[in-house]
């Protein structure tokens, strides 16, 4: 049977998707946020997922996608999404995305690409998403039978005795190394599996008290530098741990018209757990402040093309943004001293370009204390 996770932080969605793709012939799981998305997906692993971009925690939908390929590189992704911007499309097709829908969407658009994907699994036609299975998984219950190994995990019980032919656990590892394994549930521990060869692998672990299951997560000889691979993180942290943390639930907006300083920010954010938006242009930019109203901060640069435009110049940018959102904070950047600039602008809150992540949560957290405000 085909399996579907649905990640949908608004109820009617996942009813309505859920109970249309069932009877379809469908096994169908939904969730609700990015967390649970991860803490399921590992364990049902689904041939495709149906997920919305803006999820109501600190992980967004092409996040989940990232991390669950990380374990199941041949699962396909439908994005859906209110807010289409370039940015977005671009950052999905990175992560692997074929498939990117807007809302509202016609059911039949849904079917019609459900469908697409349920024969290219058929004729072994799956697309190639670009993701490697990183991460080693295997799965065993309490008497230590084992119920499942991914590609990554059969590649490295091949360094073994028993090889890709262990049934149980004790197979793999001895009973000390198997009442160790615990000790990584919090943090990656080096265990050593039986070998004739010595090898050495990473690991962390997980006890779903609900299933009984015991999940053991695994990278290879020399791949220690993997664990700090954002999604591995998500997977075995399911919110990674940040010296900075975005302590918002509001949203975040990079406006600037260099590809690569948006990608860079918009990445170290979201390690940071704020979900962000990205536009190149100030057109953008004001479409996206309109259509997400949980859009709180935003910072842009000063030598945008746009400013010379009258009616997109600095000065009218901010009027306009502040029009759409009263409360909105609005930092300015540029490698240059323009902050007098920007203050007769209608700002006066500037970072030096290039800023640190930790700079600009700093700069939103007083602003929002200093106005009172909760974002």
């Amino acid at each position: 049977m085909f399996r579907i996770l649905i990640t949908e932080d608004e109820e009617r969605y996942r009813y309505y998707l859920s109970r249309e793709l069932e009877e379809e012939g469908n096994e169908v799981k939904v969730t609700k946020n990015g967390q649970e998305a991860i803490e399921l997906g590992t364990r049902f692993r689904p041939d495709l997922l149906i997920t919305d971009w803006m999820l109501n925690d600190h992980i967004h939908g092409i996040q989940v996608s990232k991390a669950l390929q990380r374990v199941a590189p041949e699962m396909q992704t439908i994005l859906i999404t209110g807010f289409p911007s370039g940015h977005l499309r671009r950052q999905a097709q990175r992560a692997g995305v074929k498939d990117f829908i807007s809302k509202p969407f016609d059911l039949d658009l849904l079917r019609e690409l459900v469908n697409k994907a349920k024969e290219k699994k058929s004729t072994g036609q799956v697309p190639d998403t670009g993701a490697k299975p990183i991460l080693g998984l295997i799965e065993y219950d309490a008497a230590g039978h084992i119920s499942f190994i991914n590609e990554k995990a059969k590649t490295l019980l091949g360094g073994t005795v028993k090889g890709t032919r262990a049934l149980q656990i004790g197979e793999i590892f001895t009973q000390e190394t198997i009442d160790f394994l615990p000790k990584a549930e919090k943090e990656w521990q080096t265990i050593f599996p039986i070998a004739e060869d010595r090898v050495r692998w990473f690991a962390r672990y997980r006890h779903d008290k609900q299933s009984k299951v015991n999940m053991l997560m695994l990278l290879g000889e020399n791949e220690d530098f993997l664990v700090n691979d954002p999604a591995v993180r998500l997977i075995v942290d399911l919110i990674s741990p940040h010296r900075y943390r975005w302590p918002f639930e509001s949203r975040a907006l990079v406006i600037d018209d260099e590809e690569m300083f948006r990608e860079v920010i918009v990445a170290q954010l979201e390690i940071a757990g704020c979900v962000c938006h990205a536009a190149s242009n100030y057109l953008e930019a004001l479409r996206l402040l309109e259509a997400d109203p949980g859009i709180k901060a935003v910072i842009f640069d000063y030598e945008m093309p746009d400013r010379f435009v009258p009616s997109l110049d600095i000065p009218s940018m901010i009027a306009r943004m502040k029009k759409i959102r009263e409360d909105l904070i609005i930092i300015g950047n540029s490698g240059g001293d323009h902050r007098e600039d920007f203050r007769k602008a209608g700002t006066d809150l500037f970072l030096f370009k290039p800023w640190r992540i930790d700079e600009f949560i700093e700069t939103v957290k007083k602003e929002a204390t200093r106005r009172q405000v909760e974002l």
